[in-house]
């Protein structure tokens, strides 16, 4: 009797799963973000921060950013350093392209020598 009951908690399980994935899938093949530039140029856009995170590591803190412009482009930028930006927040942002890069199914661009300035 206790197979057959968890037999139907793990199916109904498997099909909440299958429908996550495929949302998530919809919501992947929706993303109009692409990769930007090429490596080396050096890019100013207005964007808004939708990402905030610090990671310690053997050399600091590390704070990892990401940017969605107007059109729905993502960016990230690896600072080194604690830096003071709360997600929802819009700056100018100036940056070189380290490279192109995806990230679950996503693409994005990753920057390197950024500043930030808040957008008016």
């Amino acid at each position: 009797m206790g197979i057959a009951v968890s037999g139907t908690v793990a199916f109904d399980r498997y099909q909440e799963r299958e429908v996550k994935r495929a949302a998530e899938a919809t919501r992947r093949a929706a993303s109009p973000s692409g990769h930007i530039g090429t490596v080396g140029d050096r890019l100013d856009f207005d964007a808004e921060v939708i990402f905030v995170r610090y990671t310690e590591g053997y050399y600091g803190t590390t704070t990892i950013i990401k940017f969605r412009d107007d059109v729905g482009n993502i960016f990230t930028w690896f600072a080194s350093g604690g830096r003071d930006v709360e997600r929802g927040a819009r700056f100018t942002v100036r940056g070189t392209v380290k490279k192109h890069d995806e990230y679950r199914g996503e693409q994005q661009t990753v920057l390197t020598r950024c500043t930030l300035k808040k957008a008016a």
